[in-house]
């Protein structure tokens, strides 16, 4: 089963998404994250070099897919009023119809901080 989760990591400001996402997505080599602050949610889609905002997808398969995400998270954090750098962990869901994950950022939840968020690849 796939598990589409991202983790966000406030207090080093990086977003880790499974690398389960970029597999559901048909293994694009670039993904757009779009954001909808009115339902905070975002929707990550696969996309061409072209199109704005594209990000590139690590390749290696054992790996999460890491991106910076300064800017993000201070958006995100004020947004959603967390109070804390705690780590978040959020599940997504997979729209067939639409090839996107979205995801609920009012279901995100504090990630336990004893062990990775994502379990890493050798």
């Amino acid at each position: 089963m796939n598990e589409l989760k991202m983790t966000l990591c406030l207090s080093n400001d990086s977003i880790l998404i499974s690398q389960d996402i970029p597999e559901m997505l048909g293994s694009p080599r670039q993904i757009q994250m779009l954001f909808h602050d009115e339902k905070k949610q975002i929707v990550l889609r696969a996309c061409g070099e072209d199109d704005c905002s594209a990000l590139v997808v690590a390749q290696k398969k054992s790996e999460p897919f890491t991106m910076s995400g300064r800017v993000i998270l201070g958006r995100l954090k004020k947004m959603l009023k967390w109070e804390d750098e705690c780590p978040r962990l959020v599940f997504g869901s997979y729209n067939k119809d639409n090839n996107v994950v979205l995801f609920n950022l009012n279901n995100a939840i504090k990630a336990d901080t004893n062990v990775p968020p994502i379990e890493m690849g050798e």
